[in-house]
């Protein structure tokens, strides 16, 4: 009788007992292979015989006989330090400590092959802080709030309370201290060991003696309350520009200054614009008023085109809405008042101021000969359908 053997589909546990074989003997092959690769590293010995040499040059030699990769900046490592190192068959720990034994310098392994050298923080010459405490005031004998302590090349800044009083911590003992504060002149100290300073501030009459031309009469800068900005003779005249619209270009600000053209001294017309567009229909150019008469408005050809630099003694420009009080509705785009020079008492003098300036094209068209022009000329008409001028041989 025949044994009837019957196949079919394995069971479910003799399928979970061989999945079960398959995922253990991955893990015990993927465990012996890190072993392995850790051993591998652990074991590599470095031997060295060098003398006077640079740093750089014995790390070079290690990459050279190892997978050991170092990571450093130059600023760090010196470059002219030579050392003399003899080892054999030692460990990286071994090179590395007898390497760095007399340089400002320590080394991390991060990882199996890499090793990261950088310097050592100087614990042993660490500057405390010294705290400086002082007293503000004016010529009255006033405290100032609000002044500006800063300790010169950092960032460090403290202000003043309203007893004229601070307090600042400084990192070095020489350290300079400078004092500012809005129209007094800025003064520095050097601390020099010192912990307290009391410090008197002198006002700054200089820019609030200014004279400025308003349009009926001239003020102090410090008695306006309007937008004015200045031009002396002086900033005029040392700039290369070709009219005196040029010259505001850059040195005013709220002012924009645009040349229309690259026609030489200017003829092409410089617009000026006081704090942008203010007409989209009208136009948008300054009243111009020269020793107290008002120009007319010449459109894109402005008439500071026509002044020369030297003439001008000064320039004012006013800015804001005050100017129409003065001027109407002519000075709703600001007003530029120019003052000329005048003779002056005492000994004559004569001036001569000389500009030269050259201008070219870079590159200028091959033009056509009389020949070529004919022939150009007669093939278009011919294309549009229109008969030849005349027939050329």
């Amino acid at each position: 009788m025949k044994k009837i053997v019957q196949h079919g589909w394995p069971s479910l546990a003799y399928k979970a007992k061989k999945l079960c074989i398959i995922k253990c003997t991955t893990l015990l092959l993927l465990f012996v292979a890190f072993n392995a690769t850790a051993k591998n590293y652990a074991q590599q010995k470095i031997s060295l015989n060098v003398k006077s040499v640079t740093v750089a040059s014995v790390l070079k030699s290690i990459e050279s006989q190892s997978t050991y990769r170092f990571f450093y900046s130059n600023d760090v490592v010196p470059s002219t330090k030579q050392v003399s190192i003899t080892v054999a068959d030692a460990p990286i720990a071994e090179v590395m400590n007898l390497l760095l034994t007399d340089l400002p310098l320590s080394w991390k392994q991060i990882d199996a092959n890499k090793i990261i050298i950088g310097a050592v923080e100087a614990t042993n010459n660490v500057i405390k802080d010294v705290q400086i405490t002082g007293n503000v005031k004016n010529s009255k004998g006033e405290a100032l709030e609000g002044v500006t302590v800063t300790e010169l090349g950092t960032t460090n800044s403290v202000v003043t309370n309203s007893n004229g009083s601070f307090v600042i911590d400084v990192k070095n003992a020489n350290a300079t201290l400078g004092f500012t504060y809005v129209g007094y002149a800025a003064q520095q100290i050097i601390v020099s060991g010192k912990t307290s300073i009391t410090l008197t501030l002198q006002e700054e009459t200089k820019s609030l003696d200014d004279v400025v031309v308003i349009g009926y009469g001239s003020k102090k800068r410090k008695d306006l309350t309007t937008s004015v900005s200045s031009l002396a003779s002086k900033d005029i005249t040392k700039l290369p520009v070709a009219d005196a619209a040029q010259a505001l270009q850059g040195k005013v600000s709220g002012v924009t200054i645009v040349q229309n053209s690259g026609a030489p001294g200017g003829t092409g017309g410089t617009g000026i614009k006081i704090r942008g567009i203010t007409s989209l229909t009208g136009s948008n150019n300054p009243l111009i008023v020269v020793d107290g008469y008002p120009l007319p408005d010449k459109g894109a050809d402005n008439v500071l085109n026509s002044f020369g630099t030297g003439d001008i003694e000064k320039i004012d420009v006013l800015k804001d809405a005050g100017a129409a009080s003065i001027y109407g509705v002519r000075a709703s785009n600001g007003v530029i008042i120019i003052t000329t020079k005048r003779g002056k008492a005492g000994k004559s003098s004569l001036n001569v101021d000389v500009y030269r300036g050259l201008q070219e094209a870079w590159q200028l068209p091959t033009l056509l000969n009389a020949r070529e022009y004919a022939i150009a000329n007669t093939e278009a008409r011919v294309a549009a359908g229109s008969a030849p001028i005349a027939k050329l041989q």
